[in-house]
């Protein structure tokens, strides 16, 4: 009889990317550890089932634990390690006794630096309030402690409270951002936009009058990064509408500056060779009714003139 042999797909579960590009390196327990929770995402252990499973003491795993938060892999919320972020609100921020936070800074010193640089940027000495927020953004957004300090001190010389700026914190770990590579390549994009915002916003002349709108803030960065447009360029679309409507309306401008783009017009000289459009007479004909009703007040046509000429003989 013939053998037959049977494959069968064995059972699979998945690693995050980050694992296998930056920490192949990481130690055995740490390693250990991670596979044991990626493999069972779904269930619940106790500490002291870890401690049984992977055969080390506490203090061991604990550092194991604090490994995969720092590396934005774990994340701890109310003692609690998870996968996953919780979805919080910015509102919805963890509350630490001072006493936790006394006990989470000592032997700690990459959040001994981080608190030292939040007094420094905020320059005001932290309330229990500020230290428990800020190591909030630690624990549950899962960034790093330079990252959260680099997030204060951007976020302190933008005039930011501390609670706008826990609020950003949340939408950087929306958003990914795990390193401080990673978060001063944002700040970078964040403040070249500022820059180009702030630029077209003085050669309207209205920089620092009021604020302004998302919906102006948009267009002109579509200008700028999208049709590729200079300040010359953007002035003299402006230019035109100060002409055209007595007064600066950047829907207005938009306009001109799409026909523009559409044209293909890339530079100042391009829009003023361009030809003008011819403008038509306003005068209104005689209507209809006006010219049966007031016959002697119809002036006669071309046309109508020759008729008349035919008629009466004129030109044999």
């Amino acid at each position: 009889m013939e053998n037959t042999l049977l494959f069968e797909a064995s059972p699979t579960f998945s690693v995050p990317c980050d694992v296998v590009d930056k920490h192949l390196n990481a130690p055995d327990v740490e390693l250990r550890l991670l596979l044991l929770l990626l493999r069972n995402a779904n269930a619940a252990f106790l500490k002291d089932d870890l401690l049984r499973t992977l055969s080390v003491d506490e203090p061991r795993l604990e550092e194991a634990l604090k490994y995969w938060v720092k590396a934005g892999v774990l994340y701890k919320s109310s003692g609690k390690y998870t996968l996953q972020r919780p979805q919080l609100k910015a509102s919805d921020f963890m509350t630490y006794h001072p006493e936790t936070v006394a006990q989470r800074l000592e032997g700690d010193p990459a959040l001994q630096y981080l608190y030292k640089e939040a007094e420094t940027a905020l320059k005001k000495p932290l309330t229990s309030a500020d230290a428990s927020l800020i190591l909030s953004l630690v624990d549950w957004c899962g960034l790093p402690a330079d990252v959260v300090a680099l997030l204060i001190r951007y976020g302190s010389d933008n005039g930011k409270s501390l609670r706008q700026i826990a609020q950003t914190g949340v939408k950087w770990a929306d958003d990914g951002v795990k390193t401080f590579e990673e978060a001063e390549a944002l700040i970078r994009k964040e403040t070249e936009k500022k820059n180009t915002v702030n630029r077209i916003a003085s050669r309207f002349g209205i920089l620092g009058t009021r604020a302004l709108s998302e919906a102006e803030q948009k267009a002109f960065l579509k200008w700028k990064n999208e049709f590729g447009y200079d300040l010359d360029m953007i002035g003299l679309a402006y230019e035109e509408t100060v002409k055209n409507t007595g007064k600066y309306t950047y829907t207005y401008i938009d306009k001109i500056l799409i026909q523009w783009h559409d044209a293909g017009y890339k530079t100042p000289a391009d829009a003023q060779a361009a030809p003008k459009p011819e403008k038509q007479s306003r005068r209104r004909p005689a209507s209809r009714r006006t010219a049966v009703n007031n016959p002697r007040k119809a002036a006669p046509s071309n046309d109508a003139l020759d008729l008349a000429w035919e008629i009466a003989g004129g030109d044999d």
